[in-house]
C-alpha cells in the first residue's frame, strides 16, 4: 500500500541498459518507496515516488550549469566534481546533490517515521524554488539552494 510509511532508496547510477525500464519496475514493486535518483539516469517522465535530480549552482559556467532533460529538481552541489578519497573516483555532481537531498529526507524520516513517500516527496518538492533570473535551469520543479540548511518542521 502507498499510504505505508515510507522508505528510502538512493541511486546514483542506474543499469546502462534500459534504466527508464529498471526505474519503472522499481517503483511500481515498491510503491512505499521514495526513490532519488541522481541524473543524467534519472531524467524520465514524473513517477508518484522518484525525485531526478541533479546539481544546479548559478555561479558555475553555462556548460557546467545544464540540466539533463525530464530532470524533477536541481540541488546545488558546487561546480566541479568532488574527490571522494584520495584513491576513489570523483563523485559526480549529481550524486553529490542527490546525497544531500537524501540526508535532508532521511533527517525527516528520522523525526517523523509514519511519513509515506507520497507526504516526502511533497516535502522535499514544496521546498524547490524557481530558477534565478538569467539561467538556465529547466527542472520540473525549481531548485534547492541548501537542502541541509531546512528545519524539520518545514
Amino acid at each position: 500500500a502507498t499510504d505505508a510509511k515510507a522508505t528510502l532508496v538512493v541511486l546514483t547510477q542506474l543499469p546502462p541498459s534500459d534504466p527508464e525500464a529498471f526505474m519503472t519496475a522499481a517503483a511500481t514493486r515498491f510503491p512505499g518507496t521514495l526513490f532519488l535518483v541522481a541524473a543524467p539516469d534519472g531524467g524520465a517522465a514524473p513517477a508518484p515516488n522518484r525525485v531526478s535530480v541533479t546539481s544546479f549552482d548559478p555561479t558555475c559556467s553555462p556548460e557546467q550549469a545544464l540540466i539533463p532533460p525530464d530532470t524533477d529538481l536541481a540541488v546545488a552541489a558546487g561546480c566541479s566534481d568532488t574527490p571522494v578519497s584520495p584513491n576513489a573516483p570523483s563523485a559526480t555532481r549529481s550524486a553529490v546533490a542527490t546525497a544531500r537531498l537524501a540526508a535532508l529526507a532521511a533527517r525527516w524520516l528520522a523525526a517523523d517515521p509514519s511519513v509515506t513517500a507520497a507526504d516526502l516527496k511533497a516535502r522535499i518538492l514544496a521546498l524547490a524554488k524557481p530558477r534565478p533570473a538569467g539561467t538556465p535551469l529547466i527542472a520540473r520543479h525549481g531548485w534547492i539552494e541548501t537542502p541541509s540548511a531546512q528545519g524539520l518542521g518545514e
